[in-house]
């Protein structure tokens, strides 16, 4: 796979005792199939690169439909207890605290989305968010700077 947005993450295989670890575009294919959505470039990139395992995220064996059905039922849980709805179709690519924090793109924001960050609170800390409760932020322009981003914290 020719690589176009992620060269910094090809360029960095291992960060820390992280090393990245690919899966082929078969698996991703597959991944594509269970997730009923093309993926955007920039994350089939990811996904090649380190969608076994990666310094990026730091999920493991995240090629794993298990673990995504998992995730995407614990998300989805936490969304549901909180009472928020997100409107459009979204993959979530990290997470923390069994859901109640996740970064995700849209399908529908180009091959390069943005990254969004959802948190049951974010409105305790954010004073743009309204309220105590939960809420959305973009954190990222482009997957391309999240992942740079990510790799230069892990980095530290």
């Amino acid at each position: 796979m020719d690589i176009q947005y992620l060269k910094v993450m090809k360029n960095n295989p291992l960060v820390g005792e992280e090393e990245n670890e690919g899966i082929t575009k078969q698996q991703i294919t597959e991944m594509e199939a269970f997730a009923n959505h093309k993926f955007p470039d920039a994350y089939r990139e990811f996904l090649y690169l380190g969608g076994h395992n990666n310094n990026v995220t730091q999920f493991s064996d995240s090629s794993s439909y298990l673990f995504y059905q998992k995730l995407r039922k614990s998300v989805n849980l936490v969304l549901q207890e909180d009472d928020f709805k997100i409107e459009k179709d979204f993959w979530v690519v990290a997470a923390l605290d069994g859901g109640q924090q996740f970064d995700f793109f849209f399908y529908d924001e180009g091959e390069n989305p943005p990254i969004y960050y959802y948190c049951s609170y974010l409105g305790e800390f954010d004073d743009n968010i309204s309220g105590e409760g939960p809420g959305i932020k973009k954190i990222s322009d482009s997957f391309t700077k999240y992942v740079e981003k990510r790799i230069k914290a892990n980095k530290s």
